[in-house]
C-alpha cells in the first residue's frame, strides 16, 4: 500500500453504476469509494479488484480479495464500499489505514480527492 492515495468518491447514481467499467486498469494508489452502497458488481471489468465493505461506523464488515470480473457481491450490513487493487492481501492494520484515509479528508491532506 502506497503512502499517497488518490481517492475518488462515486456519489451520483451514474457514477455508482459505471464504477470502474471504463478503466483498462487501476493503479496501486487509486481507491474508489461508493457511499450508501451495500452491493457492487464487476460486470465489464477487465481485471480483478479488492473490495472493502464497511458499516456506517467505518468498521470493516467484509474484505473481498481479487474479486473476479462478472460477479455481484451483496453485504447486508455494509453502508459503503471501497474498490482498489493490491499486489498482496491487506492485513487488519492496512485495511484500517485505507478506510481511515478514505473517510477522513481533513487529516490526510497529502492525498488527492475527487468527487464524481
Amino acid at each position: 500500500m502506497r503512502k499517497n492515495m488518490n481517492v475518488t468518491y462515486c456519489i451520483s447514481s451514474w457514477a455508482k453504476m459505471k464504477g470502474l467499467i471504463a478503466k483498462p486498469y487501476l493503479k496501486q494508489d487509486e481507491y474508489y469509494v461508493f457511499p450508501a452502497c451495500n452491493a457492487i458488481h464487476t460486470f465489464g471489468l477487465r481485471f480483478p479488484i479488492d473490495v472493502v465493505f464497511c458499516n456506517k461506523f467505518g468498521e470493516v464488515v467484509r474484505y473481498n480479495r481479487l474479486l473476479s470480473p462478472n460477479r455481484i457481491v451483496f453485504v447486508a450490513k455494509a453502508f459503503f464500499a471501497i474498490e482498489f487493487v493490491s499486489d498482496q492481501r491487506l492485513d487488519k492494520k492496512q485495511l484500517r489505514t485505507v478506510v481511515d484515509v478514505c473517510l477522513n479528508i481533513k487529516q490526510f491532506q497529502q492525498n488527492h480527492y475527487r468527487w464524481i
